[in-house]
This record gives C-alpha cells, sequence and structure tokens, in this order.
C-alpha cells in the first residue's frame, strides 16, 4: 500500500475528532503515519512520502504544517474560510516581524489595508479577531505549497476556485463512527416542563452568546420555560460581560455555565438538551464539525442561513436570517415542544445519509489517484522556487517565495509537461 502522512495541528479539538472519523478506515487503503503539531515531529520525516496531507486550522497550533509544507509540499485540506488569526501569530510572534506582516498585507491587498491594520492595532482593534478576517483572510500565503486543495463546503469551494489554479475538491465532512449515540426516545413535555438549549464549543463574541442572553431576558415567556446550558472554554474578559448580563437580567436559575468540558461530559448535556444553538456572528469555518455531531444526536439546530449552513435543506435545520428571528423561532418550539424532537429526526436521518465516512474514503482515494500527475508536476515548481529563492539574499527571500510560484508557474508549466512526456 502507499504511504500517506496525515499532519493536523492538534487532536485535542474538533480536527482531533475528524482525524479519528477517518484514521480507521484510511489505514484500509494506506500505510497510514499521524504527525501532530501541537507535540512537535521532525519535518524531515515527511521526505519519504510521496502522498501528504496537511489539515490547516486556523491556529498557531497550524505553524508546523506550514513550515513542512514550504519544505515539502502536499495536499492541503483548508478547515477554515480565514487564516488571518494564524499568520498574524506567526508575523508577530513566531518570527517576530511585524512589519513583514503589514509589508505582506501591502502586497497582497493593498497599501490602504496594510496602513488600516496598522492604524486599528494602536487602537487596541486586532483586525484578524474581527469580521476584517474574512476580507484579509491570507489563505494566499498556503496556496503557493499546495499541490491540490480539499475543502468540506461547497460554497467555500467555489471561493477556492476563483483565486486558486490547481486541483480543488469538494468532499462532505465524514460522520464518526465511534459516536455511540443512542437512539432518541421521544420526549415526554410536561404542561410545565422546562425547554432546554446548549450553545457549546470557544465560547467567544463571535458565538453571540450575548444576543441569546437578551433574547431570554427581555421576553418573560421564554424567560420562564427554558434552561440555557452555555459549555466551553471562555475567556475572562468575556466571562465578565456574560456574567453582567445574567445579573442584570435575573437569570441566574436560567443560565447555567459549565466551561470546559470533556466529550463525555459534553455528549451528556448535548443529549439532554432540546435545542442546539449554534450561531456565529461571522462564519469563519470552513465547515462545522459541531453541527454534525448535534444532527447526529438527532437534536434541533439554530443557525443563520449562510455560509457552510446554508447547504443543507431547510426541514433539517431550523434557520434564522436575522437575529429577531431568534426570538419567533424559541416561541414556535415553545408553543410544540414535540416539534424539536421532529426536526431532529430529520435532521439525523439527512446526516446518516449524505456524510458516510465511506463515501468521504471513496473520494479522497479517487481524488489522490487522479491527481498525481498535476501533483508530481507542482511539486517540481516548488522545489524550483525554492531554489531560486534560496539563492537571493537573505532579506529578499521572505516576501519574494510568497508570490513566487504562482507567477512563474503559467510560463514553464509546459516544460515540464514536456518532461513528464519524455
Amino acid at each position: 500500500m502507499n504511504r500517506l502522512a496525515w499532519v493536523v495541528p492538534s487532536i485535542k479539538t474538533g480536527l482531533g475528532k475528524y482525524t479519528e472519523s477517518v484514521k480507521e478506515i484510511l489505514k484500509d487503503f494506506y500505510n497510514l503515519d499521524i504527525f501532530v503539531g501541537e507535540t512537535g515531529f521532525d519535518i524531515n520525516e515527511l521526505s519519504g512520502y510521496k502522498n501528504i496531507v496537511y489539515n490547516f486550522g486556523n491556529s498557531r497550533e497550524s505553524i508546523p504544517l506550514y513550515l513542512a509544507i514550504k519544505k515539502y509540499p502536499g495536499i492541503a485540506i483548508l478547515h477554515d474560510r480565514t487564516y488571518h488569526h494564524f499568520f498574524a501569530n506567526y508575523y508577530f510572534e513566531y518570527i517576530n516581524k511585524p512589519e513583514l506582516y503589514y509589508e505582506i498585507l501591502n502586497r497582497i491587498y493593498g497599501e490602504d489595508v496594510s496602513l488600516y491594520a496598522n492604524m486599528q492595532k494602536k487602537n487596541g482593534i486586532l483586525i484578524w479577531e474581527t469580521e476584517d478576517c474574512l476580507k484579509y483572510h491570507m489563505r494566499e500565503l498556503i496556496y503557493p505549497y499546495t499541490t491540490a486543495i480539499i475543502v468540506h463546503s461547497k460554497n467555500f469551494s467555489e471561493l477556492i476556485k476563483m483565486e486558486y489554479s490547481g486541483e480543488v475538491k469538494y468532499i462532505p465532512l465524514p460522520i464518526c463512527k465511534s459516536f455511540s449515540f443512542k437512539d432518541r426516545q421521544k420526549k415526554t413535555y410536561e404542561p410545565d416542563g422546562k425547554i432546554k438549549l446548549i450553545s457549546y464549543g470557544f465560547i467567544s463574541e463571535n458565538r453571540m452568546i450575548e444576543e441569546v442572553l437578551r433574547v431570554i431576558g427581555q421576553t418573560p415567556e421564554i424567560r420562564e420555560r427554558i434552561i440555557y446550558i452555555i459549555a466551553g472554554s471562555i475567556h475572562n474578559a468575556y466571562m465578565n460581560k456574560i456574567k453582567s448580563l445574567i445579573e442584570d437580567y435575573g437569570l441566574d436559575t436560567v443560565v447555567k455555565i459549565t466551561g470546559f468540558l470533556k466529550d463525555e461530559e459534553l455528549y451528556k448535556y448535548i443529549e439532554e438538551s432540546d435545542i442546539c444553538i449554534n450561531l456565529r456572528r461571522y462564519n469563519t469555518e470552513g465547515a462545522s464539525w459541531s453541527l454534525l455531531e448535534q444532527m447526529l444526536f438527532g437534536k434541533a439546530v439554530i443557525v443563520f442561513d449562510n455560509g457552510f449552513f446554508s447547504e443543507f435543506p431547510d426541514n433539517v435545520l431550523i434557520k434564522i436570517r436575522r437575529l429577531e428571528d431568534l426570538n419567533d423561532k424559541i416561541h414556535e418550539i415553545l408553543s410544540n415542544p414535540s416539534l424539536s424532537y421532529s426536526i431532529g429526526t430529520i435532521s439525523k436521518k439527512y446526516i446518516l445519509e449524505n456524510f458516510k465516512i465511506e463515501d468521504y474514503v471513496k473520494e479522497f482515494a479517487n481524488f489522490l489517484d487522479i491527481t498525481a500527475f498535476s501533483r508530481e508536476k507542482k511539486m517540481i515548481l516548488c522545489s524550483l522556487m525554492k531554489d531560486i529563492v534560496d539563492s537571493l539574499p537573505a532579506k529578499q527571500r521572505g516576501l519574494i517565495s510568497e508570490n513566487l510560484l504562482n507567477e512563474i508557474s503559467e510560463n514553464i508549466e509546459e516544460i515540464f509537461y514536456r518532461k513528464f512526456k519524455t
């Protein structure tokens, strides 16, 4: 069997669950070796692999992946729509060259954007922690070193194809066979029964917890009939905001904050809940592993109708188009509590039929086969780029290496085509 290097930033996040989901069945097709950036590995160990897959996330744990792909090009699975947070960490913290960060912004997006980012930072605003991170996503810095790209969202794949000239493949996320969810029993609701809502993950302002709390706090008929669970790590500053809202609206008996939970504890809370709230102020994810989890649990999930979430049929999710719709949707469930069960049942059936791990592996293996020639050609281009960059004065290398491959590839592709044909 062919060897396959599977490189991930961390196994503690959704990417860890994703890796657990695919590794056993991938081993039926490849001699699979897993490399984890967070725990460290010698990137030169990748030198003997013809097939390397880099699972990029938008966090500092992806730095070893970036260092490795620059030396050993491979397929990139882009799990996020933006990599601005990652590259900000790379330039400001890892290589400690903030001036290069601003120069890169200038080269890619123009001087105005570079000056804007600098001004915002001086004012205490980091643009990679705002919606600007989607406008200035910086994924262009990964493209030159990739031999092909895989994504898990249809509309994200269309965006990539507009920017990237290589092979791009959409493959649905695979559901995890190791999940041992019990089949749900239809819940019996008492007349004064409470509806349980849950939001979980890394709890930041983008998760819109404050907005949910205001809807609950400002609407007595909702406040009196629900329990709201907030699960996940929360920075102290944001925790203070949340606790202040809870106090202002008198929600001490309505809202429970659990903090970080291990999977076993988290899954118990999800199982006991009626509705999952999976909102984003802006959607930075390439896809949503948490959404698949929630649907596989047979839960009704409230989402914004955008990005990855918009790709699902309207009858399998509770979609809202504006925040004001959240009040109406919760009222709808309160007036007909069994509706959450009905939506959850349809949701789980849809996931089981459309996100099969066997289909994922089949499409993945086929993609590796049909792109083998183009990927090998791209590897030669990357090697040539490295040789050219290494011949330049050191102070010129950082900027040129980010742009050189795309600039030269169109002109010399035919040379390599003849090289392979002869």
